[in-house]
């Protein structure tokens, strides 16, 4: 049922924080206030260090075993990666997105992850996930320029889109065609020529197995001239990138993909965006600023916004246990992988190279039925002792602001005031209310 609700000046300081910060209820009711911190707390004069991921197998181990043609101690190496330390990889995420005051950062690399998308199924290792990672946790607040080209020569996605395999001999256009289609521009800004000219400008790309480091080998690399998207030279990748950043409709293509993943989904050619657009560039504008002047836009702080957006499950898990005050270091990897994975959404297992989908992807009979297992599973582990020790009239009052739930619809209301008297089920129901699931 569609709520037909207002955005009081309250109601918006609590709706920043859920859309970038995870639902941590707002220290101060004033928006631009909340949103000036949010943005401190992770980029400010004393910036926090990046957390930093568990011991992984490197790289230049796989090789060297590859090499070997050792076939048991290839498949162990397989095995343990996908089966041991992916799992201990999705923890310490949640673990770091948990107990950062650094919440809109990791909010950010969320969304990064997920436009992004590469998946070690095919990457293999989990140590180049987690340096990908950290590549867009780093670069996640900054100019899309930063991450553009960071991701082009990030080993990871070098291996997810075959960079590694393109040669002026014979052009991989996988990267080449995804850096314009899902990455940058969107379909029908270019053509099948500029695909061409992309992949040619990206060969011999390689990057070191010992440092990980880039390099350009130069008997693979096309030094032709090209023509792109109505330009001709001797490009190469990263001139591509820039010739791409410097269009009109990348602006729209981000503006319109950061406003849709924190306010309601919209096109590029939406007014909001065009509007949004006119202020932004992709090679100098930090994203911070573009996710200032959205929140401060009319269009963020309409009754639409209020509903439109469900959490990806990752997100859903940060907020909970972060509510909940749940340490997810109690909580055993495998375990976090499964519900996650019962709910949809494995973090560095994206389900093809365009993502996640989004919204009602993650609603239907079976996630609903998941996400009721996974919180009663959270409630066993949970600090709801504010709950529990306000009175039955107050009780809904206190879980709304545990959870940073308001508004509340009148169904939700009498729901929730139904399971009053019962602290555990009161809770339970609002994190299955669609106010809570709803962002």
């Amino acid at each position: 049922m569609a709520m037909n609700l207002d955005i009081t000046t309250n109601n918006l300081a609590a709706l920043i924080t859920r859309r970038l910060a995870f639902g941590t209820p707002p220290s101060t009711m004033d928006p631009q206030n909340q949103i000036n911190e949010l943005i401190t707390a992770s980029q400010g004069a004393a910036p926090l260090p990046q957390p930093q991921p568990p011991q992984l197998t490197p790289y230049s181990q796989f090789v060297a075993t590859k090499k070997s043609k050792n076939r048991t101690a290839l498949t162990a190496l397989l095995k343990t990666s996908l089966h041991e330390e992916l799992p201990s990889l999705v923890s310490w995420w949640l673990g770091s997105a948990v107990s950062t005051p650094a919440k809109i950062r990791e909010r950010m690399t969320l969304l990064w992850h997920g436009h992004f998308a590469t998946s070690i199924q095919k990457v293999i290792v989990a140590s180049l996930m987690a340096n990908q990672n950290q590549l867009q946790r780093q670069n996640s607040l900054g100019s899309f320029s930063l991450l553009a080209h960071g991701i082009s020569t990030d080993p990871a996605m070098m291996i997810w889109l075959d960079t590694i395999h393109n040669t002026s001999g014979s052009p991989n256009e996988n990267f080449g065609r995804e850096l314009m289609e899902l990455f940058t521009l969107g379909v029908g800004n270019y053509s099948q020529n500029d695909v061409v000219a992309s992949a040619r400008a990206f060969t011999g790309w390689r990057f070191s197995p010992t440092d990980l480091s880039y390099y350009l080998k130069p008997s693979l690399h096309d030094y032709g001239s090209k023509t792109f998207l109505g330009q001709t030279g001797d490009f190469n990748g990263d001139q591509i990138i820039d010739i791409i950043l410097g269009k009109k409709a990348s602006a729209s293509f981000i503006v319109s993909k950061v406003f849709s993943h924190i306010a309601y989904p919209i096109a590029p050619n939406d007014p909001i965006v065009t509007s949004l657009a006119e202020n932004y560039s992709p090679s100098t504008t930090p994203i911070s600023d573009l996710l200032t002047n959205i929140v401060s836009s009319s269009a963020f702080s309409s009754p639409q916004t209020l509903t439109g957006l469900t959490k990806e499950p990752f997100e859903y898990l940060i907020g909970a246990l972060t509510a909940l005050k749940i340490d997810p270091s109690t909580i055993p990897p495998q375990r976090i992988v499964s519900a996650l994975r019962s709910l949809g959404q494995v973090p560095f297992l994206p389900p093809n190279v365009g993502g996640w989908p989004e919204n009602r992807y993650f609603v239907s009979t079976s996630t609903t039925s998941s996400r009721l297992t996974v919180i009663n599973y959270l409630l066993r582990l949970a600090d709801i002792s504010k709950v529990e020790a306000a009175s039955p009239s107050t009780r809904v009052e206190e879980v709304s602001a545990l959870l940073n739930m308001a508004p509340l619809s009148q169904p939700t209301l009498t729901l929730l005031n139904q399971r009053a008297n019962n602290p555990y089920q009161l809770v339970a129901a609002a994190l299955a209310a669609p106010e809570y699931i709803n962002a």
